[in-house]
């Protein structure tokens, strides 16, 4: 390891602890800066989808949480900690290390990216991505994260569909739960090859009928996940074809009407 010569004297008091953290890719994010050259008064719109789209999700959170409120922590759906840059994202927790409540942590930040997801989709956009852990400072000009680091590598390495993949360490903090706070992760991951997924599509459909979201989210994305496929070909039109395996899945999984099965 080189070494690192603080020649300048520099010292703060920075905090470089342990936290889950989210590297999520903006999938077909040279294409919307093309839509914006091409038409400048299109980016206010995209950058509304992007910054806003994570605002209205959390619009939706409160009120799902305070439905649900009796017994649980006041940090419980506290909105996560999120910077944004060019065609990423990097969502973060802000954990206590040592809480006997992790696992709420945990289940906060897996039910903020269910929600998360679902609403980029139905604005067109698709996300790619990995939630790992590692230690994580974030000041108001710097990231310097291990957790960042982790997901950003995995993400390149192994995760090539439009999904958010969970790095084998949060799998295993979850295996070593009791039974019956592991049931509570159940509905949130989705796995096929051996890789586990944040099982967004699945955990929408848990939520029945709450403002009519389940049925107004998955009209939405299987419209748009139809028409891409018809639009694209090749190594794009593969990551629709994947969607449109884990769309059907989903529907069959929870015994949906069939007519919502993408042909």
């Amino acid at each position: 390891m080189p070494r690192i010569n603080n020649i300048f004297g520099l010292h703060g008091d920075f905090s470089w602890k342990e936290e889950y953290v989210a590297y999520i890719d903006i999938l077909g994010y040279k294409e919307l800066i093309a839509l914006s050259k091409a038409d400048p008064s299109l980016v206010n719109t995209i950058i509304n989808i992007i910054d806003g789209t994570y605002i209205d999700s959390l619009e939706i959170l409160n009120a799902f949480f305070s439905e649900r409120s009796n017994g649980i922590r006041e940090t419980f759906g506290r909105p996560l900690k999120y910077r944004a840059f060019s065609d990423c994202i990097c969502f973060w927790s802000e954990t206590i290390e040592g809480d006997e409540h992790i696992d709420e942590t945990l289940y906060n930040f897996f039910i903020q990216l269910v929600f998360i997801q679902a609403r980029f989709n139905c604005q067109g956009i698709f996300l790619n991505g990995c939630l790992s852990k590692g230690k994580h400072f974030a000041g108001e000009n710097i990231l310097f994260s291990e957790g960042l680091s982790n997901a950003f590598t995995i993400t390149e390495r192994i995760n090539h569909n439009p999904a958010i993949l969970i790095d084998d360490c949060i799998y295993n903090e979850i295996q070593e739960l009791p039974v019956g706070r592991q049931r509570y992760f159940e509905e949130f991951i989705y796995t096929e090859s051996d890789k586990r997924y944040i099982n967004y599509l699945n955990a929408i459909c848990k939520i029945h009928n709450y403002d009519n979201l389940r049925n107004i989210t998955l009209d939405a994305i299987r419209e748009i996940i139809a028409d891409r496929i018809e639009e694209y070909q090749g190594s794009i039109q593969a990551k629709y074809l994947w969607l449109k395996r884990y769309f059907n899945h989903t529907i069959q999984e929870n015994d949906l009407d069939r007519t919502l099965i993408i042909q």
